[in-house]
């Protein structure tokens, strides 16, 4: 048998809105990055119900583990809204892979799709014509900030050598009752100079503030509901490309390069599935007795099992380039 990712149901294990669900985004095999959609109401583990409106799109999530991650997420919009609770937006079409993330935010009319490397995500963007389009970039969300502090949070926005705009920062999310703090990095890529960026603190938002922080922001403080982070806008449709690194901003933006050295979505696309393929492949359960249902439901597991653990070597400041896999 051949063609294995195509019984993958990647709304399998995702109907639960308590601990120990499977993700529904998108993820190499045991890769460090794991994006994914995050909606409010939200799953406790997860950060997504499949009938909830979606709010952005983070970084990094547990599949089938505790409640943890869910940082820098990403909001792409008509118009320009940066607090937590201003831009979500009910969904249609949502179609998720193996290899890609595909939905259509009912509010903006912007279609999403993204696809992942080990440690880096390519987004693309699809706007409706609009004088004023925008990303959103926050950097204080995550999934446990109900009762997470966070700190020496930074967040910078600025163009590089080619004259694209970049939004880079890094952020310590203190633990909750099972889990030491984290520091997370990243550095996100808009394949255009943006004709307007800036910064959000709060409810505060400058188009002359570039940099914030580091800044300290308690679990019950009203600036951390309203965010912190960074925007673009532009007028045209774009694609936008976020990477993020377990160890520092400088290799956040190595990964960027190494692993999508160009705009090529498809190649990144096609590279997950034949991943995926290797890594199915290895165990068959084809036979006259086997059903369609059968193999889907044990190929869908077979993929949620090897989202976690992942392989963080090279991704964990104290523990240089030494081979690491971490289980949470």
């Amino acid at each position: 048998m051949s063609d294995y990712i195509k019984f993958v149901d990647m709304t399998f294990g995702t109907l639960g809105d308590g601990f120990a669900c499977f993700t529904v985004g998108p993820a190499r095999p045991n890769a460090s990055v794991l994006p994914g959609p995050d909606t409010y109401p939200r799953s406790y583990s997860t950060g997504y119900l499949c009938d909830a409106p979606i709010r952005g799109f983070s970084q990094t999530h547990m599949s089938a583990g505790a409640q943890k991650y869910g940082n820098f997420l990403v909001s792409p919009q008509i118009g320009l809204s940066t607090a937590q609770d201003s831009h979500d937006s009910e969904k249609e079409d949502e179609h998720p892979t193996a290899s890609e993330y595909n939905v259509t935010l009912k509010r903006y009319g912007i279609h999403c799709s993204f696809t992942p490397t080990e440690h880096s995500v390519i987004y693309k963007f699809k706007y409706p014509r609009a004088d004023v389009a925008s990303i959103v970039l926050d950097a204080s969300y995550n999934i446990c900030r109900h009762f997470q502090n966070v700190t020496d949070l930074n967040v910078t926005v600025s163009t590089d050598e080619k004259n694209n705009t970049v939004i880079y920062g890094s952020g310590q999310f203190d633990a909750n009752t099972e889990f030491c703090p984290y520091y997370q990095y990243f550095y996100a890529v808009l394949n255009k100079k943006a004709s307007k960026f800036g910064t959000f603190f709060g409810e505060e938002m400058s188009d002359d503030v570039k940099i914030i922080g580091p800044v300290d922001i308690e679990k019950e403080n009203p600036i951390y509901t309203n965010g912190i982070g960074a925007f673009m806008q532009f007028s045209t449709e774009e694609n936008e490309e976020n990477r993020l690194s377990f160890k520092s901003i400088e290799k956040a933006k190595e990964w960027l390069f190494t692993e999508i050295p160009e705009w090529d979505y498809e190649s990144i696309k096609k590279k997950t599935e034949e991943l995926w393929e290797k890594e199915l492949g290895k165990i068959d359960i084809s036979g006259k007795n086997v059903t369609e249902e059968q193999k889907r439901m044990f190929y869908s597991m077979l993929l949620g099992c090897h989202k976690n653990p992942r392989d963080r070597t090279g991704d964990l400041a104290k523990f240089g380039d030494a081979e690491y896999i971490d289980d949470h």
